[in-house]
Protein backbone atom coordinates (compact mmCIF):
# COMPACT_ATOMS: atom_id res chain seq x y z
CA UNK A 1 0.00 0.00 0.00
CA UNK A 2 1.29 3.18 -1.37
CA UNK A 3 1.40 6.53 1.05
CA UNK A 4 -0.63 8.35 -0.98
CA UNK A 5 -3.60 5.61 -0.19
CA UNK A 6 -2.93 6.06 3.92
CA UNK A 7 -2.97 9.97 2.64
CA UNK A 8 -6.47 9.76 0.75
CA UNK A 9 -7.99 7.77 3.65
CA UNK A 10 -7.25 10.13 6.05
CA UNK A 11 -9.04 13.01 3.82
CA UNK A 12 -12.22 10.31 3.88
CA UNK A 13 -11.86 9.76 7.44
CA UNK A 14 -11.71 13.82 8.01
CA UNK A 15 -14.31 14.34 5.54
CA UNK A 16 -16.42 11.85 7.62
CA UNK A 17 -15.59 13.00 10.87
CA UNK A 18 -16.30 16.55 9.99
CA UNK A 19 -20.04 15.68 8.59
CA UNK A 20 -20.46 14.22 11.88
CA UNK A 21 -19.72 17.04 14.07
CA UNK A 22 -20.67 19.72 11.95
CA UNK A 23 -24.33 17.90 11.86
CA UNK A 24 -24.52 16.94 15.72
CA UNK A 25 -23.59 20.83 15.72
CA UNK A 26 -25.96 22.15 13.76
CA UNK A 27 -28.67 20.18 15.06
CA UNK A 28 -27.51 20.91 18.66
CA UNK A 29 -26.53 17.37 19.69
CA UNK A 30 -23.41 18.86 19.88
CA UNK A 31 -21.81 21.79 21.34
CA UNK A 32 -18.62 21.50 19.22
CA UNK A 33 -17.76 22.33 15.51
CA UNK A 34 -14.73 20.81 14.54
CA UNK A 35 -14.62 23.26 11.63
CA UNK A 36 -14.96 26.41 14.29
CA UNK A 37 -13.01 25.06 16.64
CA UNK A 38 -9.75 24.65 14.48
CA UNK A 39 -10.71 28.20 12.28
CA UNK A 40 -11.10 30.07 15.60
CA UNK A 41 -7.74 28.69 16.45
CA UNK A 42 -6.47 29.62 13.28
CA UNK A 43 -7.62 33.67 13.38
CA UNK A 44 -6.14 33.52 17.28
CA UNK A 45 -3.00 32.13 16.23
CA UNK A 46 -2.87 34.89 12.99
CA UNK A 47 -4.54 37.42 15.03
CA UNK A 48 -7.55 38.09 13.22
CA UNK A 49 -10.66 39.60 14.71
CA UNK A 50 -13.42 36.95 15.25
CA UNK A 51 -15.92 36.31 12.28
CA UNK A 52 -17.82 33.54 12.40
CA UNK A 53 -17.94 33.40 8.45
CA UNK A 54 -13.93 33.09 8.40
CA UNK A 55 -13.39 30.81 10.85
CA UNK A 56 -15.23 28.36 8.67
CA UNK A 57 -13.17 29.31 5.76
CA UNK A 58 -10.25 28.49 7.93
CA UNK A 59 -11.11 26.04 10.05
CA UNK A 60 -12.65 23.52 6.62
CA UNK A 61 -9.27 23.21 5.45
CA UNK A 62 -7.29 22.73 8.32
CA UNK A 63 -9.63 20.37 9.61
CA UNK A 64 -9.02 18.15 6.23
CA UNK A 65 -5.69 18.73 6.02
CA UNK A 66 -5.56 17.49 10.12
CA UNK A 67 -7.19 14.15 9.01
CA UNK A 68 -5.05 13.86 5.97
CA UNK A 69 -1.96 14.11 8.06
CA UNK A 70 -3.23 11.71 10.76
CA UNK A 71 -4.07 8.94 7.77
CA UNK A 72 -0.16 9.42 6.45
CA UNK A 73 1.07 9.02 9.82
CA UNK A 74 -0.92 6.05 10.31
CA UNK A 75 0.76 5.02 7.02
CA UNK A 76 4.08 5.61 7.88
CA UNK A 77 3.18 3.86 11.73
CA UNK A 78 2.17 0.94 9.98
CA UNK A 79 5.44 1.11 8.48
CA UNK A 80 7.74 1.28 11.23
CA UNK A 81 6.02 -1.45 13.08
CA UNK A 82 4.92 -4.40 10.40
CA UNK A 83 1.02 -3.96 11.37
CA UNK A 84 -2.12 -4.57 8.66
CA UNK A 85 -3.14 -1.68 8.42
CA UNK A 86 -6.54 -2.84 6.99
CA UNK A 87 -7.54 -4.13 10.72
CA UNK A 88 -10.08 -3.01 12.66
CA UNK A 89 -8.64 -3.50 15.48
CA UNK A 90 -5.11 -1.70 14.70
CA UNK A 91 -7.38 1.41 13.08
CA UNK A 92 -9.49 1.11 16.57
CA UNK A 93 -6.49 1.63 18.66
CA UNK A 94 -4.92 4.10 16.34
CA UNK A 95 -8.28 6.08 16.73
CA UNK A 96 -8.03 5.63 20.41
CA UNK A 97 -4.77 7.60 20.46
CA UNK A 98 -6.01 10.28 18.54
CA UNK A 99 -9.24 10.67 20.92
CA UNK A 100 -6.89 11.21 23.50
CA UNK A 101 -4.78 12.98 22.20
CA UNK A 102 -7.63 15.50 21.24
CA UNK A 103 -9.42 15.36 24.75
CA UNK A 104 -6.10 16.59 26.44
CA UNK A 105 -3.37 17.74 23.97
CA UNK A 106 -5.44 19.62 20.99
CA UNK A 107 -8.57 20.98 23.03
CA UNK A 108 -6.34 22.29 25.70
CA UNK A 109 -3.89 24.25 22.86
CA UNK A 110 -7.18 25.50 21.00
CA UNK A 111 -8.62 27.20 23.84
CA UNK A 112 -11.67 24.98 24.74
CA UNK A 113 -9.84 23.50 28.41
CA UNK A 114 -9.18 20.21 29.33
CA UNK A 115 -11.08 17.81 27.35
CA UNK A 116 -13.44 20.53 25.23
CA UNK A 117 -14.99 21.28 29.16
CA UNK A 118 -15.35 25.16 27.78
CA UNK A 119 -17.89 24.39 25.24
CA UNK A 120 -19.33 21.63 27.17
CA UNK A 121 -19.56 18.56 30.15
CA UNK A 122 -19.80 16.29 27.15
CA UNK A 123 -17.51 16.97 24.56
CA UNK A 124 -15.37 14.19 25.54
CA UNK A 125 -18.15 12.03 24.86
CA UNK A 126 -18.69 13.82 20.95
CA UNK A 127 -15.30 13.65 20.26
CA UNK A 128 -15.35 10.26 20.90
CA UNK A 129 -18.50 9.92 18.47
CA UNK A 130 -16.23 11.45 15.91
CA UNK A 131 -13.42 10.17 16.28
CA UNK A 132 -15.28 6.69 15.79
CA UNK A 133 -16.19 8.20 12.32
CA UNK A 134 -12.82 8.95 11.54
CA UNK A 135 -11.61 5.52 12.18
CA UNK A 136 -14.21 3.84 10.45
CA UNK A 137 -13.89 6.69 7.46
CA UNK A 138 -9.81 5.58 7.67
CA UNK A 139 -10.63 1.83 7.71
CA UNK A 140 -13.74 1.62 5.37
CA UNK A 141 -11.04 3.78 2.60
CA UNK A 142 -7.91 1.46 2.86
CA UNK A 143 -9.99 -2.03 2.85
CA UNK A 144 -11.75 -0.76 -0.28
CA UNK A 145 -7.67 0.32 -1.78
CA UNK A 146 -6.93 -2.81 -0.58
CA UNK A 147 -9.83 -4.48 -2.94
CA UNK A 148 -9.03 -2.21 -5.68
CA UNK A 149 -12.69 -0.98 -5.51
CA UNK A 150 -11.03 2.39 -5.03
Amino acid sequence: MQLTDFLTAGLAGGILMGLVAETGYRSGLFRMSLFLIDGEFAMKLIGLKHSRSLAYLLGLPIHLMTGTMFGLAYGLLCRLIPLNPQDPVTVAIYTFFLWISMLFCALPIAGQGWMGRKAGNRVWFEQFFVHIAFGVGLWWVLGSIAEGIV
